[in-house]
């Protein structure tokens, strides 16, 4: 994995008990990552929050509930609170 890793590239998901808790990839890739964020986040702070929330599970589950809760007509429409 190792050799694959730094020679061609290749990163790997380490998993414990069926769950992601780490992932090797090679130093040229580390510095790619790091560079990309480091743009995003200096040209971008719009696509930063969307990419945190896109990559944070939690909070993907909570939007998820709340469109199937407003499918299902629950909530409290705009206008009334603007009354």
């Amino acid at each position: 994995m190792v050799e694959l890793s730094q020679t061609q590239g290749q990163p790997f998901r380490i998993v414990n008990e069926n769950k992601p808790v780490a992932w090797l990839i090679s130093p040229q890739h580390m510095y790619e990552l790091n560079l990309m964020i480091s743009l995003i986040l200096q040209k971008d702070a719009g696509l930063a929050d969307t990419l945190a929330i896109l990559a944070n599970d939690e909070i993907q589950q909570q939007l998820e509930e709340s469109t199937t809760d407003i499918e299902a007509g629950k909530g409290t429409p705009l206008e009334s609170l603007l009354e």
